[in-house]
């Protein structure tokens, strides 16, 4: 519980700080050329003035990939990205009391279903300055996300296909956690 409440105030602070915006699902502030009008179909980049803008926020791991078993790889628990406004992304994971950024770089919308990570940190050495290809599918509430992995962090082969659900934070309507012990204030 202490490990939540630490990444939720990690998370909190950089919504403070203006870093990021989260997605409030009672009201989207988009003007009319933007707005959507169903909830939850899919965005497509070439409907946003700022191509961008539908990637930024901050999002959880939900799940992620499948072993050479063809068992899923259970995602780690406080796995987080958080995407600017200025197409810059960081990922990051809370792990024994420490957030650790995992990946860092630039993301590049090329069409409405793929997008570029240019990394330029990663804990896998070997994507470092890589521009990966990503394959995506993105709702309000979901960005799942495919691409192609050569050498895992240790530099063995890797060679496989990654496969990632995403899971947009939001901003809780009122009174929605009005009694949870995680929101202490």
């Amino acid at each position: 519980m202490k490990r939540l409440i630490i990444c939720l105030g990690f998370i909190i602070s950089m919504l403070m700080s203006g870093v990021v915006t989260a997605q409030n699902d009672n009201e989207l502030n988009k003007s009319a050329k933007n707005s959507l009008q169903e909830k939850d179909r899919e965005i497509t980049a070439q409907k946003w003035e700022n191509s961008i803008e539908p990637f930024v926020g901050v999002w959880s791991l939900e799940k992620s990939s499948i072993d050479d078993q063809e068992e899923e790889i259970t995602a780690y628990p406080c796995t987080f990205m958080v995407i600017n406004s200025n197409a810059t992304y960081t990922i990051f994971v809370y792990i024994d009391g420490d957030a650790i950024i995992t990946s860092q770089g630039v993301i590049l919308v090329d069409s409405s279903d793929e997008y570029i990570e240019v990394i330029t940190y990663h804990v896998n050495k070997s994507l470092i300055g890589v521009s990966n290809r990503i394959d995506y599918t993105l709702t309000l509430k979901y960005l799942n996300k495919s691409f192609w992995i050569e050498k895992d962090r240790h530099g063995g082969d890797f060679k496989r296909q990654v496969n990632e659900t995403w899971k947009r934070a939001r901003i809780p309507a009122p009174g929605e956690y009005e009694n949870n012990p995680a929101f202490p204030i």
